[in-house]
């Protein structure tokens, strides 16, 4: 082994999927996986498989599926009456429509992303439609002050981390072009205020 360095079959299955790796023009830096990393990565990321490997594309406000063990969801138990709570609060909205706020707080690891699942799913079953936009407040991330409205809204127009920013625009475009036209979709679109 003399010149040789170590590599185990981690740093060989790395090296072989750079090799496999297609370049794709137009496209922003990509990161590339394999099965056994998407299948360890939390409902929040989104993994897309491609015609040669599979792709992190980047993460979700919040996965509309709950997380699962050994493949299978997992039951969401002790939560009825926080989650019985919220459903009526959302209930409430829709009889008298008035804006309402609810935070959910806990340590670490108590539930609070799994409450907000079980909140999401019971919404979606009403037969009244939602428009869910979400966001995670992390303060640690670069730009948290308004960071969560940008969440919110990547998420309310379908954008991804790693598009191209043209593509980004486009769909931006499109979903202003829904609600409005003329110099008031361009400026909407834009950014910018009222009258201006």
């Amino acid at each position: 082994m003399k010149g040789k360095l170590p590599a185990g079959e981690v740093i060989d299955r790395a090296v072989q999927m750079l090799a496999d790796l297609v370049p794709v023009s137009g496209q922003a830096a990509r990161v590339a996986i394999d099965e056994v990393t998407a299948g360890l990565l939390d409902a929040r990321f989104l993994v897309i498989e491609t015609e040669a490997d599979l792709m992190l594309r980047g993460e979700q406000a919040l996965a509309a599926e709950a997380r699962t063990l050994l493949g299978k969801p997992t039951a969401c138990v002790g939560r009825d009456r926080e989650i019985g709570m919220l459903v009526a609060l959302f209930a409430e909205c829709l009889e008298e429509p008035r804006a309402q706020a609810v935070l959910v707080t806990a340590p670490a690891g108590r539930g609070k992303t799994r409450v907000a699942h079980e909140l999401l799913r019971r919404v979606r079953q009403r037969d009244a439609p939602a428009l869910v936009w979400v966001g995670r407040g992390e303060p640690m991330r670069k730009g948290a002050a308004l960071g969560l409205l940008g969440q919110v809204l990547a998420g309310a127009l379908d954008l991804h981390d790693g598009e191209p920013i043209e593509m980004r625009r486009e769909t931006i475009r499109a979903r202003v072009a829904e609600d409005f036209s003329g110099a008031d979709a361009q400026r909407v679109s834009a950014g910018g205020s009222p009258g201006a």
